[in-house]
Parts: structure tokens; C-alpha cells; sequence
């Protein structure tokens, strides 16, 4: 009877070591896979919070850009026509815009050099101005937000995490459409622009439309880009 017991005994201690091993690694297996799940929701936190601020510099720098435009007396002739009483269907002005001298500019539709026959990916297709290329296949890129003197730094906006200071650009899109049977004061009176790429003619009166673009990076990597079309 003794003899029995103790072989009892035996078995059941050595099927308590399997068992005790196949637990540990099972309860091993749900640490490691439990620790590599709370690092991922880390790093989307972090990815989550990254990009909020700099949406939130993005949200800031436009609006900075929207209080610039109205606050810059008569912006349409001062800025993009040099102050001078130029319409923009007669001689070409002295500042047009094309080049996005101290960051206003004319949309791409307005330049010079565009050609509608062109679509993306066309060699010599101009692209938005807030399009950032490798001037060596696109010449005529103007590499807005890294060329010094084509965007304004939102300096204003201080907050850790930002790889630089946010910055915007503005560009004239043209008049207000006047109502019809509004008058013009004798400038074009037709009220149509006289060339596919030309902007509404140029009436006192009417308010001017501006598309403000504004870009925030931080330095984690997270990109943000807004737009506002604005009505002076």
C-alpha cells in the first residue's frame, strides 16, 4: 500500500513540472506581447500628439495670414502692383506676383510662363506654388517654403516640437465677381478677363479674394498644410 502511494506521489510531481513550465510560458508570452502593445500605443500617442501641434501651428499661421491681408491697406495695388494704378488687362505690372517676392504671389494659372495644355507630370508643367520640387527637373518651381524671401515666418508662434517656425504664403486671386449691371468705374467694363490667365479686371469698389496657405512641420516629422480663401 505504502509502495503505491509513494509511486502516486511520483507521477503526479512529475507531470506538476510540465505543467508549471507551460504556464510560465504562457504567462511570459502575454508580458512580452502585452509590453509590445503598450509601446506601439505609445509611439501612436506621440504620433497623435505630434500631429495636433502642428496642425495647430498650421491653424495659428493662417490665421496670422488672414489678419495680415486685412490689415495691409489697399493690399491689391500695394503688393502685387507696386502701389501703382495698373490694369491688370493693359501693361504688365511691375510686380505680378510670378515670383513670390516676399510670399505673395499669383496662382500658377496666372503666370507667365503657365501652359494650360499641360497636365501633372508633363515636363514644364507648373505646379501650385505651395508644391515643393527638385528644381532640377522642374526649373521653374519656386520652392516656396525653402527659399528665404517666398513665405513669412510666423515667428510669433513659439512651441516645442516644431522643426521651424511655421510659415504662409498669399496669393491675389483676383476680384469679387461684381454683381450684374454693377458698375466698374469705366475699367474694362465687360467685367470678363480678356485672356484665360488673366485676373477679374480690376474694380475699385469690389473686394479682392486671397487663398492664404500656411505650413507647420515639427520636428518629429508631422506635416500640416491649411488653406483659407479670403474675402478683403
Amino acid at each position: 500500500m505504502k509502495k503505491q502511494q509513494f509511486k502516486s506521489i511520483l507521477e503526479q510531481q512529475g507531470v506538476a513540472l510540465p505543467v508549471a513550465l507551460i504556464f510560465l510560458l504562457v504567462l511570459t508570452v502575454l508580458g512580452v506581447s502585452s509590453l509590445g502593445t503598450n509601446v506601439f500605443e505609445e509611439k501612436m500617442a506621440a504620433n497623435s500628439l505630434n500631429r495636433e501641434l502642428a496642425f495647430q501651428a498650421a491653424e495659428a499661421t493662417l490665421r496670422e495670414g488672414e489678419r495680415h491681408v486685412e490689415a495691409t491697406s489697399d493690399i491689391f495695388l500695394q503688393v502685387f502692383y507696386d502701389g501703382g494704378s495698373v490694369d491688370p488687362n493693359g501693361a504688365a505690372p511691375p510686380n505680378d506676383g510670378d515670383g513670390c517676392a516676399n510670399a505673395y504671389c499669383t496662382p500658377t494659372h496666372q503666370d507667365a510662363v503657365f501652359d494650360p495644355a499641360k497636365i501633372p507630370g508633363d515636363s514644364g508643367y507648373l505646379y501650385d506654388r505651395w508644391v515643393e520640387l527638385d528644381t532640377s527637373t522642374d526649373p521653374n518651381n519656386l520652392q516656396v517654403w525653402s527659399t528665404a524671401g517666398r513665405h513669412i515666418e510666423y515667428t510669433n508662434f513659439n512651441a516645442l516640437g516644431l522643426n521651424s517656425a511655421p510659415k504662409y504664403i498669399i496669393e491675389f486671386m483676383g476680384h469679387w465677381v461684381p454683381p450684374t449691371g454693377s458698375a466698374c468705374d469705366g475699367v474694362d467694363a465687360d467685367l470678363l478677363p480678356d485672356a484665360p490667365n488673366d485676373v477679374w479686371p480690376y474694380c475699385p469698389n469690389d473686394p479682392g479674394m486671397y487663398r492664404i496657405t500656411a505650413l507647420a512641420e515639427t520636428a518629429a516629422g508631422a506635416r500640416v498644410m491649411l488653406q483659407s480663401t479670403y474675402r478683403k
